[in-house]
């Protein structure tokens, strides 16, 4: 099922990119341009999941799925990032991880911040949602500025 699911997503793929001509030779997406081709993929719903289940039946549609772009980004949120973290860093089809807050019915930040740093420190990061001034403050102090991309609406 998760195969024919992932063949659907690939069809649709290549018919939108037949109606969308590149940008100067790139795609831009949360405002960000990379050349070629951006592809934002999402694992919101691993939240219901183990690292495990997660690692064995998502990991490989997301691989596919990845291998279509150029510049592939994994959006999700703070309620799933510490399920998919490690599966989505050792990627190395994946480019770039996003990350929602999810301000303010997310996680605990001080439970949110360690999980951005171990991806920041291997991936880049964009981070996006609310946090108060003080989290924002942890975020700037705390994160590499290589590779980070900070979206935020500070509260």
């Amino acid at each position: 099922f998760l195969e024919a699911c992932t063949d659907v997503f690939l069809a649709a793929i290549k018919r939108w990119r037949s109606l969308s001509p590149l940008f100067e030779g790139g795609t831009c997406k949360f405002g960000i341009w990379a050349p070629g081709t951006i592809g934002q993929i999402q694992c919101d719903g691993a939240a219901l999941l183990s690292p495990d289940l997660y690692e064995t039946l998502l990991v490989p549609c997301d691989t596919r799925i990845c291998e279509q772009f150029d510049f592939p980004i994994m959006h999700t949120h703070g309620s799933a990032i510490k399920i998919v973290a490690d599966a989505l860093i050792a990627n190395p089809g994946l480019r770039a991880i996003q990350v929602s807050t999810d301000y303010p019915a997310g996680p605990p930040f001080a439970d949110l911040l360690p999980t951005l740093q171990k991806i920041n420190a291997e991936k880049p990061l964009i981070v996006t949602g609310g946090v108060s001034q003080d989290e924002f403050r942890q975020l700037k102090d705390g994160l590499d500025p290589r590779g980070l991309c900070l979206l935020m609406e500070v509260y």
